[in-house]
């Protein structure tokens, strides 16, 4: 999206409220090496709200194979 650390807390919020309007799930795949500061300054912080953002919301924040057999029960 070309978003900077400074622009994407607000584009994810907006996101994420979405998301729940429909009572949804996302899925995030975050590169090691964003937790560059040298390369990458900024994003760090970005990742570390977006998980408090989530859990104060009452989102879950876990790896994807604790909910892949939801997922899966769920479709047959």
């Amino acid at each position: 999206m070309g978003l900077t650390p400074d622009e994407a807390p607000k584009k994810i919020q907006s996101l994420m409220d979405e998301i729940k309007t429909f009572n949804g799930a996302v899925s995030i795949l975050w590169h090691n090496s964003y937790f560059s500061e040298l390369k990458f300054r900024g994003w760090k912080s970005v990742l570390s709200d977006l998980i408090k953002m989530t859990q104060a919301s009452g989102g879950l924040v876990t790896k994807a194979e604790t909910v892949i057999p939801t997922f899966n029960r769920s479709s047959h």
